[in-house]
């Protein structure tokens, strides 16, 4: 069975900056979510970017944690 990666949106606190709205990954499998990766972005048409490559290229869950690791840095 195929993931489905979606962006995910949170609100997020910090001391220093006050609240802010944060973007990251879910990835489900059947409906079910199966893996979550938070606030890695403050821009959401960047973290649709991404998700909508994941989508594209079917990405193995197991890579999905290196992949946001690189698109980061």
């Amino acid at each position: 069975m195929d993931i489905l990666y979606r962006v995910q949106e949170e609100r997020r606190e910090n001391e220093e900056t006050g609240s802010y709205i944060a973007y990251g990954i879910e990835a489900l499998r059947g409906g079910a979510l199966c893996r979550r990766i938070s606030d890695i972005s403050s821009e959401e048409e960047e973290v649709k970017g991404l998700v909508a490559l994941c989508n594209q290229n079917r990405l193995d869950i197991r890579h999905l944690d290196d992949v946001v690791e690189d698109w980061i840095g």
